[in-house]
């Protein structure tokens, strides 16, 4: 067994926020899983770790997030998810899983309406691609985003576009 000497051990460095992912994110996103035109969403880290993967760090983290939809407006659902997110440096690959809960219908309402979806719960996932500086900054995402409906039993392809900030 090789003994360390103080050359080898390799300090904590808290202060250094470039070997940290962000801890909270907020985004606007096009589609995604909330299946409506324009939604809000705000993102928080829960959990944080690194493990060495052929020489290479990779960080990884679980993150929750919620949004609400914003337009149209007939139908207000709230997507809630948790989040996996891995690889080293800015580019990430993002998985994902949850559900978009309907809020709240607009009586009434005379804007455009899409009659979709019509389920009041939603299971809805994401996998895709995210841009995101280890330290903080400007965040973009591109998903694929499927959501199946409870209610009437269908499942459909969807696309989430954000671009939002992190910190």
């Amino acid at each position: 067994m090789k003994a360390q000497t103080a050359d080898s051990v390799e300090l904590p460095r808290a202060s250094n926020r470039s070997t940290r992912t962000p801890s909270y994110v907020v985004y606007v996103e096009l589609g995604g899983p909330a299946q409506k035109l324009f939604s809000l969403h705000a993102e928080m880290t829960l959990l944080r770790f690194r493990h060495e993967h052929l020489n290479m760090g990779v960080h990884n983290s679980i993150r929750a997030s919620v949004g609400v939809t914003v337009l149209p407006a007939d139908r207000i659902y709230v997507p809630v998810m948790l989040k996996y997110i891995m690889f080293e440096k800015a580019q990430h690959i993002e998985i994902g899983l949850g559900v978009s809960i309907l809020a709240a219908e607009v009586q009434g309402y005379t804007g455009s309406s899409t009659n979709f979806p019509a389920s009041p719960v939603l299971a809805a996932g994401s996998i895709g691609y995210r841009f995101e500086p280890l330290d903080s900054g400007i965040m973009g995402r591109i998903a694929y985003t499927p959501i199946y409906e409870f209610t009437t039993q269908e499942y459909r392809h969807g696309i989430g576009l954000s671009l939002g900030m992190a910190f």
